[in-house]
């Protein structure tokens, strides 16, 4: 891996477990990125930008102890393979929970995707449902997809809906 924004602390090793916080805590040219990883909300960006200005300006003894940290390219793939399962299971969830709530159903709880649902109809009432689960597709256009709801305003308008699920990015262990 390489490029000018590379490495990133999302591809180290030991970042959410803290212990590659506490190595670079105890290693004298490691000090402000251990304390920049010590923090318990970690942003990612400034991470990787003071990761990335650590490795230009340390000892070779601390680089090799950093460049041991990163993930190889198969660890890398087996983190994405990961993330998208867990993708796919919240959007499954998020699916589900839309439709029981348009359905006039009830769920416990609350997530950013209900909360923009519940501002959507809020916004769009009253809707007379027209259509879930419909299946469109445009050859010309080589466009196909599917509309998880859709329904008419009081205006005659046609409203569709998607769910798609907000992943949060998270560091992998």
């Amino acid at each position: 891996m390489s490029g000018a924004r590379w490495p990133r602390v999302e591809y180290m090793n030991g970042i959410k477990n803290g212990k590659l916080a506490h190595a670079c805590l105890q290693v004298p040219d490691l000090t402000a990125l251990g304390a920049v990883l010590a923090q318990p909300s970690l942003n990612l960006a400034h991470a990787s930008h003071c990761l990335r200005s650590t490795l230009d300006s340390c000892s070779a003894e601390s680089h090799a102890l950093l460049a041991s940290h990163i993930m190889s390219p198969a660890e890398i793939k087996e983190h994405w393979a990961l993330k998208a399962e867990m993708a796919s299971h919240a959007g499954t969830w998020t699916h589900l929970q839309c439709e029981c709530v348009l359905n006039g159903g009830a769920i416990k709880g609350t997530c950013a995707e209900m909360d923009l649902l519940r501002t959507f109809v809020g916004r769009t009432r009253p809707l007379l449902a027209f259509r879930t689960e419909w299946c469109i597709w445009a050859s010309d256009e080589r466009l196909a997809g599917c509309i998880d709801f859709a329904a008419i305003d009081e205006k005659g308008h046609l409203v569709c809906l998607g769910f798609n699920e907000i992943v949060m990015q998270s560091v992998p262990q």
